[in-house]
């Protein structure tokens, strides 16, 4: 009613319940409506979901295709979904995530490695496992992708799941 009534925080609020499903089933394009009206009545947090939402809403025309760049691009949003709104939860949001990121994952795309691997690395649909982190973020790091050849310099650079060495760290920075 708040919403209908022209209050900006209402309308981000109503986009974020269509975009979680909470309260009502999960639709992106309704959600894009409401965050695009909080947008032009002032409210500064809704430009990052309308960016956001316009990827996911594109990347479900072709995810299920097997396009792994899509499926990388909703696994990344609902990562972010998972990440707001703590009273809607984030466990349905983070087991897509999941989902998402596998399927990337297998199709060898390494931003899904990398949110694949962010996945065991915290917990994130999944149970934690950072031995698997690492071979994700290595995987990925085969493959080119800047963000798992920085994660996997950190494991390096700290000695984490294998033995520390410096060079293979800084290598690995300066490749990402």
């Amino acid at each position: 009613k708040a919403a209908n009534e022209g209050n900006s925080n209402a309308m981000f609020n109503t986009g974020l319940h269509y975009a979680k499903g909470f309260g009502v089933e999960r639709n992106f394009e309704k959600s894009l409506y409401w965050m695009k009206k909080a947008d032009e009545n002032g409210d500064e947090d809704a430009e990052n979901y309308i960016i956001r939402l316009t990827e996911a809403i594109n990347a479900e025309k072709t995810a299920d295709t097997g396009d792994a760049k899509a499926q990388a691009v909703l696994a990344e949003f609902y990562m972010y979904l998972g990440k707001s709104f703590d009273q809607a939860g984030n466990e349905k949001d983070y087991a897509k995530a999941f989902e998402y990121a596998k399927k990337s994952s297998d199709n060898n795309e390494g931003h899904g490695c990398w949110i694949l691997a962010l996945c065991y690395q915290h917990g994130r649909g999944v149970r934690p496992d950072a031995r698997k982190a690492f071979e994700l973020y290595q995987k990925g790091s085969d493959l080119g992708h800047a963000a798992c050849q920085h994660s996997l310099a950190y494991h390096y650079l700290r000695g984490e799941i294998v033995g520390q060495d410096f060079k293979k760290g800084f290598d690995l920075c300066m490749k990402s």
